[in-house]
């Protein structure tokens, strides 16, 4: 594996996927405040 990236790709999403994904918008607004809560500062 010398030389390989071991970084997984993930696909970019639209604020559309990410809808559909997380049942509508509320969970998305929900989304900053969750990580501002659980984010460690450190």
């Amino acid at each position: 594996m010398e030389g390989e990236s071991t970084a997984l790709e993930f696909p970019r999403l639209t604020r559309e996927d990410l809808q559909n994904i997380t049942m509508g918008v509320f969970h998305l607004k929900q989304a900053n405040s969750y990580v501002n809560e659980h984010i460690d500062e450190d």
